[in-house]
């Protein structure tokens, strides 16, 4: 008897057997409109871990589903019970052997682990070149849970009718959220500095973590600066 797994669609979720199952990864029959299909040459490759498709569509044969799935059952193991991709290093090189398989026309090399250089100068997208640059400094990505928190920074101002709040000040609401009081240093901002000034939401893990891998920085009123500029979210939490 075949063993079954439970897969998400749009809609819900469903049971389906499988033709093939791995650590990682099951091959089975794709669900279409709610439906198990019987098409021939039609197959789909799924996440076991989240349940989500690695693959919604196979046209090919079994064989070629059951053969590309093996190859990459131990790389899948890599990715969360959320499905994020993020620091996942062979998004590409599963798209290329998925093409592979399905063509026929040579066997799906598998997950190559490339050098951070190459990774660069095949990245086409900024996720894939901070992905590479991140792999060039040793940086182990944060997990989902990790990305959604706040900078971590301790509160040094309760708020009371004679304090009067100083730049850097640190404040936690009754939400738990951590505000900081920003007073422009820059002289970009001398003609719309009393307009600026105030408290601003300590950014997310996620967003530091991007500003630490790219080029820019934020100010806290969003605009766009060197790094190391004196308004730079990264300046006024002391990570530069």
């Amino acid at each position: 008897m075949s063993a079954t797994i439970t897969i998400r669609c749009a809609t819900s979720d469903h049971t389906v057997a499988t033709v093939w199952l791995g650590s990682s990864l099951a091959v089975h029959r794709p669900i279409i409109d709610g439906k198990t299909s019987n098409l021939p040459k039609d197959w789909a490759i799924s996440h076991l871990a989240s349940g989500m498709a690695a693959c919604r569509r196979f046209s090919g044969s079994k064989s070629a589903a059951v053969a590309l799935a093996r190859v990459w059952d131990a790389s899948f193991a890599a990715i969360p019970a959320s499905g994020s991709l993020n620091g996942w290093p062979h998004s590409s090189q599963w798209l290329n052997d998925l093409a592979i398989a399905q063509n026929g026309t040579s066997q799906p090399a598998g997950p190559v682990k490339r050098s951070p250089m190459d990774e660069l100068q095949a990245a086409t997208t900024p996720a894939q070149v901070q992905t590479a640059v991140a792999r060039a400094m040793g940086y182990d990505p944060m997990d989902d849970d990790e990305v959604l928190q706040q900078f971590e920074i301790e509160p040094d101002f309760i708020p009371a009718p004679d304090r009067v709040p100083y730049n850097g000040a640190v404040q936690r609401k009754p939400s738990g959220s951590l505000w900081l009081y920003w007073m422009p240093q820059g002289a970009n901002y001398r003609a719309t500095f009393d307009d600026l000034v105030g408290w601003y939401q300590v950014p997310l893990m996620a967003e530091i973590e991007e500003w630490c891998l790219g080029d820019t920085a934020c100010t806290p009123c969003d605009d766009d600066v060197e790094p190391d500029h004196p308004d730079s979210w990264l300046r006024i939490l002391g990570m530069i």
